[in-house]
């Protein structure tokens, strides 16, 4: 008589391919997840000594190398900019603050019309964003 032998099952034989899911799509995840919302402008703030590290949910206001403006991810011009910071302060109410992200090519004369504009629109406080000044760069002046 002739006896067959039978393999040993594995427990955990099962639960492998659920695993293999499993790492999968928290891979997929952490890769298609977008951490923050990108700009709408490629913007290179200039460098600062000084980093302000707080975290408020302010109007932030992007200012590219050739003038162009952004409110909170929509293009706006100096006209609508005006009417956009009214609309903003009449839902909010009370004090808004501003975070203005210029580009470090920007013409110092562009950026002092613009802060006029916004002072004009009842604006009291402007944050001028900058990045922190890397040590490396210090050094070699």
């Amino acid at each position: 008589m002739r006896i067959e032998e039978t393999k040993p099952v594995a427990e955990f034989e099962n639960i492998l391919p659920l695993v293999n899911i499993v790492f999968l799509l928290l891979i997929f995840f952490m890769l298609a997840g977008a951490f923050s919302s990108p700009d709408l402008f490629k913007v290179e703030p200039p460098t600062a000594t000084h980093a302000d590290r707080e975290k408020r949910r302010d109007l932030i206001l992007l200012l590219d190398r050739r003038g162009r403006l952004a409110l909170d991810g929509k293009v706006v011009t100096d006209e609508t900019l005006r009417v956009e910071i009214a609309r903003h302060r009449a839902v909010r109410g009370g004090e808004l603050t501003l975070k203005l992200k210029a580009d470090s090519e920007v013409d110092s004369r562009r950026l002092i019309e613009l802060m006029e504009i916004l002072q004009q629109s009842g604006l009291e406080k402007i944050r001028l964003l900058t990045q922190p000044l890397r040590t490396d760069a210090v050094m070699q002046e």
